[in-house]
């Protein structure tokens, strides 16, 4: 089963203890997708507050488990109103 995420369940996932919930329901999936929102959310949040582990493992995560939804127009207007960039 391949599941949209957005960035909370990205989060949690990355914490040192995640939630048992949490995990157990990422287990069922085959794949996750992240929205380009979501990948600049994460992306700005590990530019902001940067965080060796989290970055591996978002990496690592990324590589082996995500696929990305291609990008939008209307995707590209809400980040360019907020001011940020499509990474």
């Amino acid at each position: 089963m391949t599941l949209l995420c957005d960035t909370n369940i990205i989060s949690e996932l990355a914490r040192p203890q995640p939630n048992t919930g949490v995990v157990a329901w990422s287990a069922k999936t085959s794949s996750i997708l992240l929205s380009v929102i979501t990948l600049e959310e994460i992306f700005y949040g590990l530019s902001a507050k940067p965080n060796a582990r989290i970055q591996a493992w978002f990496e690592q995560f990324l590589n082996s488990y995500c696929q990305i939804l291609p990008s939008r127009d209307r995707q590209r207007i809400l980040l360019y109103k907020t001011g940020s960039k499509v990474a």
